[in-house]
């Protein structure tokens, strides 16, 4: 024997377990026109106009012929084929598998009126389908088989079209089991329940789609268990893979970081491309081009004198820019080169490889689509335009649905209700200023304080079980009457050991940025005697080169839970530490010093702080971008490694919201118990939220916020 698989004895073997189909689930589709609302003049469903489903399908065969059990998930925009994709795979199991098959769908309405108007109707046009139709419907003179909205019954199986709720799926062993548009059910159960009805197949197919629900939805952690295939496509312009899901309208995902290396495009010979690179790389990280992805079109061109949009200019000026080259994608149409270019090369990379193999996830997006056009009011500008419209929506008048919709139905993407609320609510203020030590931010007349606020953090080569400062994060603001602020720096300072601590490199940023000892506030709520300690070995005297000096020393910070501290109604107590504490001076001198400690009320300095970032309060808080950020090292000099060091952990990642805004949103007001909680604590960092909370707090002391008194005690008298 020459080892050669015989096609006849493959084919003589699968007709003997009732298995005589060889291809796969389009070619068991075969001709068949395709149903009702496809807008398509009944013609055949052509895959070449729609690739970016081929992996789906390809999926599904492999799990069938492998006869494997498979979990698919599609995580995807609407109008995009996913529900076709899932009939079209039913409809195989249905024509040449194994066990019952069922479509479940979100409501009982949604069952009937889809079951007859599409999903049967469809069905219908498939040969093989019609030919199994004929050849049982009639034996000895008697019907085989019943057809009613909710299931057709035939001889060797039953094909299920039902609502999705825990009656339907009982007593059911199902072979196929399809939902459509899974994220109906919520966090009731339902899928689980419905997957259950599968297990007596070892090779059973689930078959989830749905647009994006909501976090904790079932469907969503359904998708988050599998591979997550994430939408890829080819640039035209430079030929490098660009994702192309619901991260292409994502701000924080296109933006390009400092360190960022274009690629030529792949019109430029390669003898020129460190030219290229070099001419082209300042601008593509410079703040006008560092977004990419999805743009809107130039302000000038898509707004009018009164600075709305003009929503003509949008759908004509929107395009997409490369993330790696800066090259500029059109939608044109259907038909278009651009358009079929980047359904052609569509495919998909899993941002979960460790998932286990037979959990098989996509996510695409409404844009992918060749078929959603400008002529059909249905292309990226009329997508942009939407988008736009309803972030309006939810900043003027604090409507978030058409932002929800928008994200969950065009983008596919989970919506998580506190992130998206606190991203389209604050708009934080960029400031376009130069920062120099050794000026101020505002003029000598206006000008109120300089002030360095910062939060500890554990040091990561601590033992286990060891409690030991060994990480900061710090802001530097300057601060006029009127209660604006600039940011002049922010970032965090590590320990090296045998080098340096922590504190000492915190010493050498507030002596570069020239700020008083007694205006920087440090949070002393853990581990307040190493606080203690490094804040007398590190004091200052005050006032400088003069015969009679005192020690001045950091502020230490006490939040507390609480409507008032004291008597008086107080939102903020300054105490004097007990205690002597001795330290030396550069010289050498000994000096004895006291140490001073304010408490403050979580509650008022959130709810001040709150209003500031929403600009609901009169007063400016403005953010550094990152391009402008400035760490010094132990010896005071800027040092490009430790800034871009820190650029690299100032980011979100898909597990870790940690940008500087994100750090800022980190908290929002619990209404039932009426104070104020970290918003997913294991994905979001607070530093920059408790830095910014200090600042407001540093102050308060000084009047320059109104912020002295209670509000409930203030009412009181």
């Amino acid at each position: 024997m020459n080892g050669t698989a015989d096609p006849n004895l493959i084919a003589n073997a699968l007709h003997a377990i009732g298995r005589t189909f060889m291809g796969g689930a389009l070619e068991n589709r075969g001709d068949a026109p395709m149903g009702k609302g496809h807008d398509n003049a009944g013609k055949p469903f052509d895959i070449e106009t729609a690739r970016y489903l081929k992996p789906v399908f390809a999926a599904y065969d492999s799990a069938v012929r492998s006869r494997t059990r498979a979990e698919i998930v599609l995580l995807a925009g609407v109008k995009t084929l996913k529900s076709f994709a899932l009939e079209i795979c039913a409809a195989d199991h249905i024509c040449n598998r194994n066990g019952d098959t069922a479509i479940f769908f979100g409501s009982g309405d949604v069952a009937d009126t889809v079951s007859t108007t599409r999903v049967m109707a469809d069905m219908f046009g498939y040969e093989r389908i019609q030919k199994k139709l004929r050849t049982i419907s009639n034996v000895a003179g008697k019907a085989r088989f019943q057809l009613t909205n909710g299931a057709i019954k035939f001889p060797d199986k039953t094909f299920f079209l039902l609502p999705a709720n825990l009656n339907t799926l009982q007593q059911k062993n199902l072979g196929f089991a399809g939902m459509q548009d899974a994220f109906v059910t919520g966090a009731t159960g339902v899928i689980e329940e419905m997957i259950a009805r599968t297990t007596q197949y070892r090779d059973a197919i689930v078959f989830l789609e749905s647009q994006g629900g909501e976090t904790g939805f079932d469907f969503d952690r359904h998708y988050l268990n599998t591979n997550q295939g994430e939408l890829h496509v080819i640039c035209p312009v430079c030929g490098k893979p660009h994702i192309f899901n619901w991260k292409a309208f994502d701000e924080q995902s296109m933006t390009r970081t400092d360190g960022f290396i274009p690629t030529p495009p792949l019109s430029i010979p390669s003898l020129d491309h460190s030219a290229w690179i070099e001419h082209n790389r300042p601008l593509l990280i410079s703040p006008e081009c560092r977004v990419a992805g999805f743009q809107r079109g130039d302000d000038k061109l898509i707004k009018n004198e009164n600075g709305d949009y003009i929503p003509s200019a949008i759908l004509r000026e929107t395009h997409f820019q490369c993330f790696h080259c800066g090259g500029i994608w059109l939608d044109d149409g259907e038909f278009g080169k651009t358009r079929i270019h980047l359904d052609k090369t569509s495919h998909y990379v899993s941002s979960n490889p460790n998932a286990l193999l037979n959990k098989i996830g996509f996510n695409f997006a409404q844009w992918i689509n060749r078929r959603l056009t400008f002529e059909r009011q249905s292309g990226w500008g009329q997508m942009m335009l939407e988008k736009l419209q309803a972030q309006k929506t939810a900043k003027e008048h604090g409507n978030y649905g058409p932002i929800k919709i928008w994200w969950q139905k065009v983008a596919a993407r989970t919506w998580d209700d506190e992130l998206f609320r606190r991203k389209n609510q604050t708009a934080y203020l960029i400031g376009s200023y130069e920062t120099d030590p050794a000026k101020l931010s505002y003029p000598p007349e206006i000008y109120h304080c300089r002030q360095m606020t910062v939060d500890c953090g554990k040091d990561e080569e601590a033992e286990v079980g060891e409690k030991i400062i060994g990480k900061l994060f710090f802001e530097v603001r300057d601060w006029d009457k009127t209660g604006n602020s600039k940011q002049l720096a922010r970032g965090m300072v590590e320990s090296v050991t045998g080098a340096y601590s922590a504190w000492d490199l915190l010493a050498a940023q507030q002596r570069y940025w020239k700020v008083p000892c007694r205006r920087v506030f440090i949070d002393a709520a853990w581990m307040p005697s190493q606080v203690m300690e490094a804040a007398a070995k590190h004091f200052e005297l005050v006032p400088p080169d003069k015969p009679f000096q005192l020690p001045s020393t950091w502020r230490l910070m006490w939040g507390a839970d609480g409507k008032r501290i004291g008597n008086k109604g107080q939102t903020f107590v300054e105490e004097k530490i007990p205690g002597i504490w001795r330290a030396h001076d550069r010289k050498g001198k000994l000096w004895a010093m006291s140490l001073q400690k304010i408490r403050w009320l979580n509650y008022w300095f959130e709810d001040q702080l709150v209003r500031i970032l929403l600009q609901t309060a009169s007063v400016k808080w403005e953010n550094l971008p990152q391009d402008k950020l400035v760490i010094v090292d132990i010896d005071g000099n800027p040092s490009p490694e430790l800034t871009r060091k820190y650029c690299e952990f100032e980011r979100d990642t898909p597990n870790k919201f940690r940008s500087w805004n994100s750090g800022l949103d980190s908290r929002h007001l619990d209404i039932e118990k009426n104070k104020y909680v970290d918003t997913h604590k294991s994905g979001h960092w607070t530093e920059p939220r408790d830095v910014g909370l200090l600042q407001v707090v540093g102050v308060a002391a000084d009047g320059l916020l109104g912020h002295v008194v209670a509000e409930d005690s203030a009412k009181n008298g």
